[in-house]
């Protein structure tokens, strides 16, 4: 398992609602390395970052900087899709990051500003499909969408919707 310190979900760590005013009541900086390593063997360990002794670095991360954040990990995702590493890899991330690192796929890093009109939201564990094809001569990027959100594995008890912009499934 390889942990991406920059694999969070949108606006970064905090307790409350997404609406409430950022504050000391609700600022937070999640697990310490030593709690992590309990969880999960992460290969990396050593190289994610830590502050004020958790992975993140506080208070509430603004529109643009994760805006920017989704197209450094597309752009990550198509490093891995040209490395010539084994073809299935696995990216577990929560709704509303997971909707803009797949339209900056999607637009190749054009993100929001081309599509501020679509948004993908993610049921429960849902499952994408993405073939990532790149020309060794040319390095021009072809991806073929082929499942997006997928949650019928689950039991329909498990299995519930997500809020993203004004659209709810």
């Amino acid at each position: 398992v390889v942990g991406w310190d920059d694999l969070y979900e949108e606006g970064g760590l905090f307790n409350g609602s997404r609406e409430a005013e950022p504050s000391a009541d609700n600022l937070v900086h999640g697990l310490t390395k030593e709690e992590m390593k309990a969880l999960v063997d992460l290969r990396n360990l050593e190289e994610i970052k830590t502050y004020h002794g958790g992975w993140w670095k506080g208070g509430r991360e603004v529109n643009e900087e994760c805006e920017f954040r989704a197209k450094i990990l597309a752009e990550k995702i198509w490093e891995i899709a040209a490395s010539g590493q084994p073809r299935a890899h696995v990216f577990i991330t929560h709704g509303l990051i997971h909707d803009r690192v797949k339209r900056m796929l999607i637009t190749n890093g054009q993100g929001s500003s081309a599509t501020d009109t679509v948004v993908f939201p993610t049921c429960n564990c849902g499952i994408d499909v993405f073939d990532f094809k790149i020309n060794p001569e040319t390095k021009e990027r072809r991806l073929a969408v082929v499942q997006l959100n997928n949650d019928e594995y689950l039991p329909p008890q498990l299995r519930n919707g997500h809020t993203c912009g004004a659209f709810r499934i």
